[in-house]
């Protein structure tokens, strides 16, 4: 069951003419793991800022649960743990935190294995 549902998404920025993305539609299962990969300014964080209610939309529609982002913003951001920066607990300071303790082992092998691709000591994927 899709957990995330986004139909039809459009943004601009103001002072804008152009849109950053016109109908994006996608849904994002449970059981899935999701990474964005697209060049600089291709509208990466600006589509998370977007589901989030962070910067508002043009156009579209944003469902977590089965539930509208517009009608239970704060429902649903209570159900899936979203702090924002003020907490101090975002990308700024993680590097903080994993000094504070060890970053788990998982996240800990996937950063070796991309550290020794990078040096080209190993080249399977993974």
């Amino acid at each position: 069951m899709a957990q995330i549902n986004v139909t039809d998404l459009t943004f601009h920025y103001e002072n804008s003419f152009d849109n950053i993305f016109e109908h994006v539609s996608f849904s994002i299962d449970t059981n899935w793991n999701l990474g964005f990969i697209g060049r600089n300014g291709a509208g990466k964080s600006t589509t998370l800022k977007s589901i989030l209610n962070l910067v508002h939309m043009d156009a579209g529609r944003v469902e977590f649960f089965g539930l509208d982002l517009k009608a239970y913003e704060r429902d649903i951001k209570q159900r899936i743990g979203y702090t924002g920066g003020r907490t101090g607990f975002d990308a700024d300071n993680c590097g903080v935190l994993v000094c504070i303790d060890e970053q788990s082992a998982d996240i800990a092998l996937g950063v070796d294995k991309c550290l020794e691709a990078k040096d080209g000591e190993i080249t399977d994927e993974y």
